[in-house]
């Protein structure tokens, strides 16, 4: 699979991920990188990033990096730790594919800002489903 183009093809095609301000922007086998601005729909009353967009972030990263191994994945569990707010710039979430077994894969992902800082941290379970990552990308004409 031509992982460049399948970029591409999710930043332009996944609308759960446009809605939310996140853009994949590096997908290897077991590692991608995805970003997300601290836009004033991301934040809570506190001015700050709101937990669930570090998790929607997190989560994003992780079934990205599983991408490459090509099969459609979907989250089971995750465990995410807040270590530091974000009121401006951007959350980069790193996300690196700690075990792969076939039909689970474990992956750690931290969350920094644009200046290095640690914002979160956590592991997210994936089950990876029989149905090929292929079907979606090359059934949407993303060849």
């Amino acid at each position: 699979m031509d992982l460049d183009a399948f970029k591409k093809y999710f930043n332009q095609n996944d609308s759960f991920s446009a809605h939310n301000g996140i853009k994949l922007i590096v997908l290897e086998k077991g590692y991608a990188k995805a970003q997300m601005k601290a836009a004033p729909e991301t934040k809570n009353l506190l001015g700050i990033m709101h937990g669930g967009a570090y998790y929607t972030l997190a989560d994003v990263a992780a079934g990205s990096a599983l991408i490459p191994y090509g099969k459609v994945c979907v989250t089971l569990s995750a465990d995410i730790h807040y270590l530091h707010p974000l009121s401006g710039g951007t959350a980069i979430a790193e996300a690196r594919v700690e075990q792969y077994g076939g039909r689970i894969g474990v992956v750690r992902v931290e969350i920094k800002s644009e200046a290095d800082e640690l914002l979160c941290v956590g592991t997210v379970t994936m089950y990876l489903t029989k149905k090929p990552i292929r079907d979606i990308f090359e059934g949407g004409n993303g060849k």
